[in-house]
Order: structure tokens, then C-alpha cells, then sequence
């Protein structure tokens, strides 16, 4: 068997293994005996150099990435980049309703509900207050609602939000052509005003709500395990990650870790009932109960006892002192509430 194959490189190998000790080549065979090896040994050098030319790119492109990603421009929307870069005062510290425009100017409100109104131009109405504002284009203002109060708020386009006992909202003062775009911490619930040709998103938690003119109620709450979206008219999309559900009249969405489940039917006035100052349980923990009693009264509430997993039903009219409330939740549970240093606490009788 041949030890060298018919390969180009072997036949040179194979030519100067020959060649070796043999003095009766003229010097015009060994000239171009030489150019021969010379020129297979420079066509292997460049296939080396191109090699590691190669390697070297690659090294560079994968170094060069991070940079090309964060030189790149931003996909995230800009109120959605403002929202997230905002310092914001813990709800549970605020005594009063907050407006901050965008001039950094603030609004605080002493009433323990807050209602407000857009004008036409650049005024708004902050309960009887008149108050001027900037709106041009690419600045955001700033709803804060702490806990024990609440908001009613009417954007430009004409649009109705009330807002819920620790919630944030933050809009623009003024709508571009294109869109309407508002990002919601907390509980909210929106009238949005019809306008085919600029759909309006509410960015809240995990998801994306598109609406062109509808009536829905959005719990996105951060200390809360769940997010739920509940239309009562019109049609909403739901958008979670890659996952998007189209809403009916009377269909609730719940995401909960960023997964969003399907849509089920449910009873709209138990999750809309907040706004008229009523808290509706159906078949609800009474852990649940308590969580947002202790934001509506802005207390704390804790519960020692395995009731806490337990489920009640039953109409709560916030309209009563806390006290009251306190007490008939008491009767119902069977249990027995102190005040322990400014502290709720709730355990077996």
C-alpha cells in the first residue's frame, strides 16, 4: 500500500524524497524543485493566517456585542424608560394625593379623595385648584395615590381613570398623533375615550393592555402574587411575553410570575365595586380581605390564626369607619382583633 496518497502536498513531499542525495539534477530542475516547495509552503501560511484571522473576528464580534446592544436605540417605549427610572415615595409613607408634573412641580392634595381635570391648553384642575402645566411632547406626569385615599382623573383625550388606595399612574399631559400610553402600578379603572386611530395601552406588571374604547379594571399591584385584567365593555387585548388573550364583556385575565392563564368569566362588580367604596368577597381568603382593607384604612393588619386561607363572602360598605368594619369582620370570622402599638391584629377568640 502507498503510503502517500494522491494529494497536491504529497506529491511535493514525495518529489523532494526523491530528490534527496540525487547530484545529477541540473540546476535549472533544482530551481524549480525549489519554487515548487516554496510556493506550497506560502499557500499553507496563508491558509494559517487566514485561520486565525477568522478566530480573531469572532473573538472581536463577541467582545463588540454587549457594546452594539447598549449603543443601540432602545426598543422600550420612552414612558415606559421614565417610569422605570423614577424615584417614587413608598405609598405607605404619603399622607396626601401627589401630582407631579412635568416640570417637577407638585400638586398635593388635601382631601382624602382626589379628582382631577384636564383642560383644554395647558391647565388642569386639581379639585378647585387651578394649576398650569408643560405639555410638550415627550414629558410625563406623575399620579401618586397613597394609601387611604383615592383619585378620579380625566386625561386629555378625555379618558376617565380612577385609581385605588396605593396606586401610581404615569401619562403624558398631552396625547401624541399615534398613540395614548399610560403605565399603572396598582388598581385602576378606566372609561377610555373612543379614538380609532390612536389605541390606548396601559402598561401594568407583566403586560400590555390595547384598547380603542372600553370600560376595564386592571389590578397590578407589586406586593400582590396575581395580576387581573376584568373587562366589563368593549374589548380589550391582554398581552403577556408572547401570549395574548382578546377579551369579552364579563372575561377576566390573571397573570401570575409573567404567565399568563385563560380567560375565565367572572362577576364584574366584585372587582370594580372599590371605586363606590365597597369591598364585594366571593369565595375570597381572608387574607385577601385584610390586605386591602389595611391599604383602603392605610393600617396595618396581620392575622395569626389558619383562618387566614379561609374563604368568605359577603358585601363590605367602606363607607363605615374602620372600627365598624373591623368589628363585623370579627363576628363573621369568629375571631378577635387588637390594637397592638398602631398594629391590627387578628387571631382566635
Amino acid at each position: 500500500m502507498d503510503l502517500f496518497d494522491n494529494s497536491e502536498q504529497d506529491l511535493r513531499i514525495r518529489a523532494i524524497a526523491r530528490a534527496a542525495g540525487n547530484e545529477h539534477m541540473t540546476g535549472a530542475e533544482k530551481d524549480l524543485l525549489w519554487q515548487r516547495i516554496d510556493a506550497g509552503m506560502q499557500q499553507k501560511n496563508k491558509r494559517i493566517y487566514l485561520l486565525y484571522a477568522w478566530k480573531a473576528a469572532a473573538i472581536i464580534l463577541v467582545l463588540l456585542l454587549p457594546l452594539f446592544y447598549w449603543l443601540r436605540p432602545s426598543e422600550q417605549p420612552a414612558i415606559l424608560r421614565f417610569a422605570g427610572k423614577e424615584q417614587v415615595v413608598a405609598q405607605d409613607t404619603l399622607t396626601a394625593v401627589r401630582l407631579i408634573l412635568s416640570n417637577n412641580k407638585q400638586v398635593q392634595v388635601a382631601q382624602q379623595k382626589a379628582v382631577i381635570t384636564y383642560q383644554s391648553g395647558n391647565t388642569l384642575t386639581v379639585n378647585t385648584q387651578q394649576v398650569s402645566q408643560d405639555t410638550r411632547l415627550g414629558s410625563f406626569n406623575t399620579l401618586l395615590v397613597p394609601y387611604a385615599h383615592t383619585a378620579e382623573l380625566t386625561l386629555s383625550d378625555g379618558t376617565h381613570v380612577w385609581l385605588n388606595a396605593g396606586s401610581r399612574l404615569v401619562y403624558p399631559p398631552a396625547f401624541d398623533k399615534t398613540e395614548r400610553s399610560v403605565v399603572l402600578e396598582g388598581e385602576g379603572y378606566f372609561e377610555v375615550s373612543k379614538d380609532a386611530a390612536r389605541p390606548f395601552y396601559v402598561y401594568a406588571g407583566d403586560s400590555k393592555v390595547k384598547v380603542l374604547g372600553t370600560s376595564f379594571n386592571i389590578s397590578a399591584y407589586k406586593d400582590d402574587q396575581q395580576q387581573q385584567f376584568v373587562l366589563c365593555t368593549g374589548s380589550i387585548s391582554v398581552e403577556t411575553g408572547t401570549h395574548a388573550s382578546l377579551l369579552k364583556p364579563g372575561q377576566m385575565a390573571v397573570v401570575t410570575d409573567g404567565i399568563q392563564q385563560e380567560a375565565g368569566m367572572v362577576s364584574t362588580e366584585m372587582y370594580t365595586a372599590w371605586k363606590d367604596h365597597h369591598l364585594i368577597a366571593m369565595h375570597t381568603t381572608l387574607e385577601d380581605i385584610l390586605k386591602k382593607l389595611a391599604r383602603y384604612y392605610n393600617r396595618k393588619i396581620t392575622i395569626h390564626s389558619t383562618k387566614s386561607s379561609e374563604t368568605f363572602s359577603g358585601d363590605i360598605d367602606l363607607h363605615n369607619n374602620m372600627d365598624d368594619v373591623l368589628k363585623s369582620i370579627a363576628e363573621a370570622t369568629s375571631m378577635r382583633y387588637e390594637n397592638i402599638s398602631g398594629n391590627i391584629v387578628f387571631s382566635k377568640q
